[in-house]
């Protein structure tokens, strides 16, 4: 009957969060802000801490913080009582809750950090910030790197390299939890997403050495004039090691993986 079809959205809702019986006899359930969770646990090992400003965070979960998360510093208190408080379970604590600039640092929990303070305090007087508050937290940009598919004609780097899965997985994680990103062509270097590039036949794979270290330089030269950032790359370890050895400091969070491990690592992020 039709009054049973509206009722289809209410019934994958329980499929989702778990029935009430299900969560009374400590079943598995999933919360709203389980893509938070998600993002934390997928931060590379070497990472102890990770700033992030209120609007990251929402791009992050898809949807709206509540007004009371950007007017009280105890909404961010690490209490495992609250249902929201996803970055617990995924070993990261909040410290230095930044009302005035709406922004939140996540440190690993455990950490050997002996000023970690509850949330719930103001930073001190004279002590030592994780960011100034004038400016918030740092941009997150990622590094996607060029792909062998192209497109036959010139086009944006966003569209020319969407013939490949990988690339267009990369481009929308990109774009759903950082702040932007750019390409990392082995022709044209450092490549914002709306740049319309030529079609070529060229990667860093096939170069020599020494042109390897001259590309990284260049890219190098050309993420500084980006200022105070931090990177994340996307790439294989052809593009990330000229970066690396020309003193790039960046984030790997699918370092090692293959290529069908990195696309289910997109897939378990992405709505």
């Amino acid at each position: 009957m039709r009054a049973r079809r509206g009722g289809g959205g209410c019934h994958r809702v329980r499929e989702r969060l778990g029935s009430p019986k299900e969560r009374r006899e400590g079943q598995p359930s999933i919360s709203k802000y389980d893509h938070l969770k998600r993002y934390l646990e997928g931060r590379p090992a070497a990472t102890s801490s990770v700033a992030l400003g209120f609007r990251q965070i929402e791009r992050i979960l898809g949807f709206d913080l509540p007004a009371s998360a950007r007017k009280h510093r105890p909404w961010w208190a690490n209490d495992a009582s609250h249902s929201y408080t996803v970055w617990l379970e995924a070993g990261w604590e909040t410290r230095d809750v930044d009302i005035p600039s709406e922004g939140v640092t996540f440190v690993r929990a455990g950490s050997s950090d002996r000023e970690r303070r509850s949330p719930n305090a103001a930073p001190r007087k004279g002590a030592a910030r994780s960011r100034p508050t004038t400016s918030g937290p740092r941009r997150r940009v990622g590094l996607i790197a060029c792909t062998k598919s192209k497109l036959d004609r010139p086009a944006p780097a966003r569209e020319l390299y969407s013939a490949s899965d990988l690339f267009r997985k990369a481009a929308a994680y990109c774009d759903a939890y950082l702040d932007g990103w750019f390409v990392l062509s082995a022709k044209y270097g450092l490549v914002e997403p709306e740049r319309v590039l030529e079609p070529y036949d060229l990667t860093l794979k096939r170069m020599p050495s020494s042109e390897r270290r001259r590309w990284g330089s260049q890219v190098a030269e050309e993420l500084h004039q980006l200022g105070e950032v931090a990177l994340e790359a996307h790439a294989g370890a052809a593009y990330v090691r000229p970066l690396l050895e020309a003193g790039v400091v960046l984030e790997e969070p699918l370092r090692g993986l293959a290529i069908g491990k990195r696309k289910r690592w997109y897939k378990e992020r992405l709505p």
